[in-house]
């Protein structure tokens, strides 16, 4: 796992800061290079941020998608709550996006009891690496914070919308599927010669462009004419027996947003041609506990003899002639 959290100002140390309750007007400060798993922090984002024996309590979370923890899609819902605040005390944050300060800003004051709380929605305008560094009191003055107590630095990610796929490449599999030793079902493939066997990358496609932001959370899934939808790819746990065809179809998304459906393949023992071989394809993304659809296609295939054949689909975008 490489750290998806940079730093990019060498002149501020961040550090987190607690209240003591047993001495309210002391403060302990940590720097935060301390943590030592930083990266695993800003992949599940820094959802919660309390200890035993401190005043405040922070937590932020996404309240669309719980598996996700700290971490947002775009349209997801944050809900931020501090409680054991001074009562009516000002709150700050400052607020960077992919290393880059953004902005100071007040949004709020505790309320008598000492809570404060927000819910937001993430926006397309917000997707990258996140930290809001929060204060209690102080005051900005521009983009500087003077003062106030830090309470909680936030990591977290906020995902570019999964909406569409664009065709990277159509190439013949490697192997070809059909006539090969693989077994399905009980069924050698070795005498059913006749047939395409694609390999088609996809990139994912979102609000703004190619999605590619930690892409490898998101998982491929594809619906059969209706059926319940499963993983495109597979990994070493869970591939069957003699998986051979490279590139693999991974059951995660790579870095970049982009991924295989391999063998796309229909085989037989003599000439055929179909119009619509595998009925309606319909590809999804899922990413933590949501399904975005991206794609439904159908697929024409034909071969008039062994270890060739013709694979197209309804979109026009895909064409393998073997």
């Amino acid at each position: 796992m490489r750290s998806i959290y940079r730093r990019f100002s060498g002149v501020r140390v961040a550090l987190s800061c607690l209240r003591s309750v047993s001495t309210l007007n002391s403060t302990v400060c940590l720097p935060l290079a301390s943590v030592r798993n930083r990266a695993l922090l800003a992949l599940i984002g820094l959802a919660t941020m309390s200890a035993f024996g401190w005043a405040q309590t922070f937590s932020s979370v996404n309240g669309s998608n719980a598996a996700l923890g700290g971490n947002l899609v775009v349209d997801d819902a944050k809900m931020t709550t501090i409680t054991g605040l001074a009562a009516g005390a000002a709150i700050n944050v400052l607020a960077y996006q992919n290393g880059q300060l953004l902005a100071c800003a007040n949004v709020g004051n505790a309320d008598g009891n000492g809570n404060w709380s927000v819910t937001g929605h993430a926006t397309l305008t917000s997707v990258g690496n996140r930290e809001d560094i929060w204060f209690e009191g102080g005051l900005c003055m521009g983009n500087a914070m003077i003062g106030g107590m830090q309470i909680a630095d936030n990591m977290y990610i906020i995902f570019d919308k999964p909406t569409g796929l664009s065709v990277v490449s159509v190439s013949a599999s490697s192997p070809d599927f059909c006539g090969s030793s693989y077994v399905v079902n009980g069924v050698s493939l070795r005498t059913l010669t006749y047939g395409p066997s694609a390999s088609i990358q996809y990139q994912i496609t979102g609000g703004d462009g190619s999605v590619s932001a930690a892409a490898s959370l998101f998982e491929p899934q594809e619906s059969i004419n209706g059926a319940p939808a499963s993983d495109i790819g597979c990994d070493s746990g869970s591939c069957p027996t003699n998986w051979q065809w490279t590139p693999p179809s991974a059951k995660f998304a790579s870095q970049s947003g982009t991924f295989y459906d391999v063998p796309v393949d229909w085989c037989y023992n003599a000439p055929f041609n179909y119009a619509n071989a595998f009925g309606t394809q319909a590809i999804s993304i899922k990413i933590g506990n949501t399904p975005y659809a991206v794609r439904s296609q159908t697929f024409s295939v034909s071969s008039s003899s062994p270890g060739h054949g013709t694979l197209r689909n309804n979109l026009g975008d895909i064409t393998l002639n073997q």
